[in-house]
């Protein structure tokens, strides 16, 4: 927990996955509780989800899904950087899965990876 009792600490949450993980395992902590980490300056940001690259272990929220739909897009888009040890889209395609939220995410129009993603990523 933070220091205000109110949220999860996701780089914790990953820190006690990742111990448990081999080299040939990744870890998706799933959780309904608020997360958060330090972020653009922030000691406390809430996120959606969080990993760590390189690592073997991420964790995803649905506490600030708006949309139960999109938590899957979330899902997929840590596990992304985790598996692929990939960063976010460096078209910044508003349609990629791998955007940067830059704080406000949107995952309505997002359907899956831009052309540009979907190459690196073969």
């Amino acid at each position: 927990m933070n220091k205000a009792k109110s949220r999860y600490r996701a780089d914790k949450i990953i820190k006690s996955l990742s111990a448990k993980a081999d080299d040939h395992s990744i870890y998706i902590g799933l959780t309904h509780k608020d997360i958060s980490c330090s972020i653009r300056g922030n000691a406390d940001w809430g996120v959606q989800g969080l990993s760590l690259i390189p690592g073997k272990a991420c964790v995803v929220s649905t506490f600030r899904v708006k949309d139960r739909h999109d938590f899957w897009k979330v899902a997929c888009h840590e596990f992304i950087h985790t598996y692929f040890n990939y960063h976010h889209c460096p078209k910044d395609d508003p349609r990629c899965l791998m955007q940067d939220a830059k704080g406000h995410p949107n995952y309505k129009n997002k359907k899956g990876l831009c052309p540009y993603c979907q190459s690196v990523l073969k």
